[in-house]
C-alpha cells in the first residue's frame, strides 16, 4: 500500500463516492437557494402578465361600446368639418374676436 493509508482500496473507494456524494448534494443545495430567486421574478412576472391580459379582455368586451361611440362621431364629423371650415373663413374674412364672438354664440 503506498501513502501510509490504513484503509483497503474498497474503503478508499467508497469514500471517494461518499465525497462526490456530499459535493453534489452542496451543489443541488445552492442551485435550490439561488432558483428561489428566480422562482420569485418569474411569479412576479406572471402576475403582470396576468394582469395585463385581463385589462385587455376587459377592453375586447368593451368592443362594441366603442364601436358604437366611433359610429357616433363619424355621422358628425360632416357638421364639425363644416362649422370648421366655415370659422376658418370667418377668421380669414373678418378676424379672431369676431369670429369667436360669433362662433362661440352657436
Amino acid at each position: 500500500m503506498s501513502g501510509g493509508s490504513n484503509l483497503s482500496r474498497r474503503d478508499r473507494m467508497i469514500a471517494a463516492v461518499g465525497g462526490v456524494m456530499v459535493l453534489y448534494a452542496l451543489a443541488v443545495c445552492v442551485w435550490f437557494m439561488s432558483q428561489e430567486q428566480a422562482w420569485r421574478v418569474a411569479s412576479k412576472k406572471y402576475a403582470a402578465a396576468v394582469k395585463k391580459t385581463n385589462s385587455e379582455k376587459r377592453l375586447i368586451s368593451q368592443r362594441g361600446k366603442w364601436y358604437d361611440a366611433y359610429e357616433e362621431e363619424r355621422e358628425k364629423m360632416p357638421d364639425r368639418l363644416k362649422v370648421f371650415g366655415d370659422a376658418v373663413l370667418s377668421f380669414v374674412a373678418v378676424g379672431l374676436e369676431r369670429t369667436m364672438n360669433s362662433f362661440n354664440k352657436k
